[in-house]
């Protein structure tokens, strides 16, 4: 099994907690405004590949009445990344929450990793590589 250049994996892990401390300030307002968390759709689109730097779009949103873009909803972001960012929010049985996703491309693997914030915790995983079913 591959592993994660320890490298990129430092990095992105930075970008990440940067992200999640961003978004305990920010969420509690969007939550209580809004009735749920904010969505970050996924940027930059593509994820990077092997620790090439790609600026986010802050301009991109989810498509729905309400929909705030990164920029919208003062979300700050590096100029540069080299791994793509989303917020995905859920409505569970347990409660609300928000995972923080991170994805990029390092020896022509994707890999991936989500952070939780609320009750369903099983939404957490550490770095992994993302095996894409083979169509025949």
């Amino acid at each position: 099994m591959s592993t994660l250049d320890p490298v990129f994996q430092a990095k992105a892990d930075q970008i990440l907690a940067d992200l999640l401390g961003q978004l305990a300030v920010r969420q509690p307002a969007a939550l209580a405004a809004d009735g749920a968390y904010w969505q970050g759709v996924v940027t930059p689109l593509v994820p990077p590949v092997d620790g090439a730097e790609e600026p986010p779009d802050l301009s991109r949103k989810p498509i729905g009445k309400g929909s705030r873009s990164w920029s919208e909803q003062a979300v700050p972001l590096p100029a540069a990344m080299l791994v793509a960012v989303a917020v995905d929010v859920y409505d569970g049985p347990a409660g609300r929450g928000y995972v923080v996703r991170g994805e990029l491309v390092a020896a022509g693997v994707l890999w991936s990793r989500s952070v939780n914030v609320g009750p369903e915790t099983y939404r957490d995983a550490a770095w992994r590589p993302v095996v894409r079913d083979r169509q025949p």
